[in-house]
């Protein structure tokens, strides 16, 4: 693997327009952390592990899926603010390659045509509801059994319970958004 690196100043940003040095830094923010994120979602994958194992890698696994998700919708609408509304795009976009004008386009689709994104955002990303837990918890079966797991290391414990009861709390809040939406 070849990694490059590049040197930037003070002076370097002094000579760019203010708006164009904050844009940088802020595209920059949102590529690491999705980066970040994306990189990390692999890494909670096991095979042959014990049942413990197994629910922690899937609280993890959904839990940075959703942070991802979420990330990504917070990206795409400082994209549209500080890129899209701005005399930024008019600026640039004429100055993308092929390629980079193709991969805009697909941004513009992608994103135009997922309404799931904010609400992954708000329901399961950013979000705790108390009433919604509360309900999630009335209706739960007599007979299920979702457990805890605790150790002695804090880090390697994981309230399977919770994480379990939330999600369906935010899939029940999602499903009930959508169905007002669409009345």
């Amino acid at each position: 693997m070849k990694i490059y690196k590049i040197e930037l100043t003070k002076k370097m940003f002094e000579k760019m327009p203010e708006k164009d040095s904050v844009l940088f830094i802020v595209f920059g923010t949102m590529l690491n952390e999705i980066n970040m994120l994306h990189k990390i979602i692999y890494l909670f994958h096991n095979d042959g592990v014990s049942e413990a194992e197994r629910k922690a890698q899937l609280a993890q696994h959904l839990f940075f899926q959703t942070l991802l998700v979420g990330k990504l919708w917070e990206c795409w609408r400082c994209l549209q603010t500080s890129f899209f509304r701005t005399q930024a795009s008019k600026e640039y976009e004429h100055r993308l390659n092929g390629e980079g004008k193709e991969s805009l386009e697909y941004l513009k689709s992608y994103f135009g045509k997922n309404p799931w994104m904010p609400k992954v955002r708000k329901w399961f990303s950013f979000h705790y509801d108390h009433q919604q837990v509360a309900n999630q918890l009335e209706q739960m079966p007599e007979n299920e059994a979702l457990g805890i797991f605790l150790s002695l290391a804090q880090g390697n414990n994981l309230y399977f319970a919770s994480f379990m009861t939330e999600t369906g709390s935010a899939l029940d809040r999602g499903q009930h958004q959508s169905r007002n939406i669409l009345k």
